[in-house]
């Protein structure tokens, strides 16, 4: 006896007849889930100098300059810099489609694309919401967002570029001001690779059969 392992993340045949007009063929379909995220509109990326991210310097203390009187001496100061690794993250999806599922109407190529534009704005969501909200320190695979680096109201560093409001409870909202530029605030990818989204049309691919131990038995 051989079984195909569940896979609910494939598109089934009630997605695909959700998909139909009263034609029968494949008809626009309306995205209730996409969502306008304008950070990627101005926001700045540059390429890293490391194949994992980017390692730069950012600036720690300034000197402090002397008031003096006439003939009085001045003693030199200098600034301060501190050396940081920042990482990139990967992000992957695939999309699977039966091909007799995909063929069944002629309108292969259009449904495809409209089960991947949905891929594409998953992506578009997460890497938003990744900017904003995630941290390393507790998805390891992951990029450190705004969130984490700016997580407190005291103390040096960090504090002094937050303003408390004196908020209180769970239930609180954060304003980001951020100024973008290469030598402030910036978004990374890793030093040879491509910029933005990318897709790969893998073809067509065999399944493997499974036994109910996890042996293949054939496709």
């Amino acid at each position: 006896m051989t079984f195909f392992p569940d896979v609910p993340y494939n598109p089934t045949l009630h997605d695909f007849l959700q998909a139909l007009g009263p034609d029968d063929a494949v008809t626009d379909l309306g995205e209730l889930l996409a969502q306008t995220n304008q950070l990627y509109e101005d926001m700045t990326w540059v390429e890293g100098n490391l194949l994992t991210g980017h390692r730069f310097a950012v600036r720690t203390g300034l000197p402090s300059p002397t008031w003096r009187r006439f003939y009085q001496g001045v003693t030199p100061t200098k600034s301060t810099r501190a050396q940081v690794t920042a990482s990139t993250g990967m992000l992957e999806d695939y999309s699977e489609v039966d091909k007799a599922l995909a063929d069944l109407n002629g309108n292969t190529t259009r449904f495809r694309i409209q089960e991947d534009s949905a891929h594409f704005e998953g992506f578009n969501q997460e890497v938003a919401r990744a900017l904003i909200y995630e941290s390393e320190d507790t998805n390891a695979e992951a990029i450190t967002g705004f969130m984490a680096h700016f997580d407190t109201v005291s103390g040096t560093g960090i504090a002094e570029q937050v303003i408390d409001a004196g908020g209180t409870g769970t239930d609180n909202a954060s304003i980001l001001l951020v100024g973008w530029a290469p030598n402030t605030v910036f978004g990374i990818f890793p030093k040879g690779s491509k910029a933005g989204l990318q897709a790969n049309d893998l073809g067509e691919q065999k399944l493997q059969a499974l036994t109910a131990d996890g042996v293949t038995t054939g496709y």
